[in-house]
Formats: C-alpha cells, structure tokens, sequence
C-alpha cells in the first residue's frame, strides 16, 4: 500500500514538475513575441528623429 502511495506522490511531483517547466516555456515564447511585434513600434521614433547631435 506505502509503495503504490509513494508513486502516486512521485506521480504528482512529476507532473507539478512538467507543468512548471511547460509554464516557463510558454512566457518565454509569449515575451519573445512580444518583443518581435512591438520591436518597429520602438525603433520608429529612433529612426524619425535620428540619433541626437554632439557639440
């Protein structure tokens, strides 16, 4: 009975586990995507107004 408890608890670490690193994966992908959408929105200004003038 101890034995099936103990690979139902492993059972559950695992998958606590899988959904942690599936979670870390997904923002990543969604920061990723948001920086490659907002990216032109960024550099617009840069490029319109063009790099500041030294002395």
């Amino acid at each position: 009975m101890f034995d099936f408890m103990d690979e139902i608890v492993e059972a559950v670490e695992d998958f606590g586990n899988e959904a942690v690193e599936i979670a870390a994966t997904a923002i990543l992908f969604l920061l990723k995507a948001v920086i490659l959408i907002t990216a032109p929105i960024w550099i617009l200004p840069y490029k319109i107004l063009g790099r500041p003038k030294g002395d």
